[in-house]
């Protein structure tokens, strides 16, 4: 077993959902947003390489756990020039996805790379990506947190809230627009031919 693991584990039995409650009813919950911004905040953990332990959080603190290399897709349909995704994490991987929202034509992707996050974001115009500064090393199981906010032109992340890096999107098109929901871990089934290069958890 993992270091970490056992306590993960406990965790998890801790905020463990109501097993009468439908997991996809729940997990619909996410995307509902009192105002126009698309809002998504979620906590995992991906331990050993493998995967093994996987959350999404709601608003209302309660979570949905996953075992093994299980992914979420969670479909939706939403378009937005505000955009806020809240990460939590802890990973030994150097590379893998950690989120996507998938659209036919736009995208917002998360992922790994050499241990470093990248945002790879395309609203119509072209893509662009941005990642977080060198010399963090974000693949020590140790808990991260990032913060991806996205209005209107500017894109920032915010990694372990202290560090900063922006972009500015070229326009006309500055709405992301979702048609295809949002995946975790992987995006299994997925064959747009501008998301066929993603990465996946190895």
């Amino acid at each position: 077993m993992c270091a970490g693991n056992e306590q993960m584990r406990q965790h998890m039995s801790d905020t463990k959902l109501n097993t009468q409650q439908s997991v996809g009813d729940r997990l619909l919950e996410l995307n509902r947003s009192q105002s126009s911004i698309s809002s998504w905040s979620m906590l995992f953990a991906f331990l050993c390489q493998v995967v093994p332990v996987l959350y999404l959080m709601d608003q209302f603190h309660s979570s949905v756990s996953f075992y093994g290399d299980g992914y979420i897709h969670l479909r939706t349909v939403e378009a937005s020039n505000q955009t806020l995704l809240h990460v939590r994490f802890r990973t030994s991987s150097q590379v893998g996805l950690l989120f996507l929202a998938a659209g036919r034509r736009d995208f917002l992707l998360l992922e790994l790379i050499s241990g470093r996050l990248q945002v790879r974001l395309d609203l119509g115009s072209g893509e662009h990506s941005l990642r977080s500064e060198k010399g963090i090393h974000l693949s020590d199981l140790a808990w991260h947190s990032m913060e991806l906010t996205h209005d209107y032109h500017n894109v920032t992340m915010t990694v372990d809230r202290n560090s900063h890096t922006r972009l500015r999107m070229p326009g006309p098109d500055l709405e992301l627009s979702v048609e295809d929901g949002l995946f975790v871990g992987r995006a299994a089934g997925l064959n747009n031919p501008h998301l066929l290069n993603i990465s996946t958890w190895v």
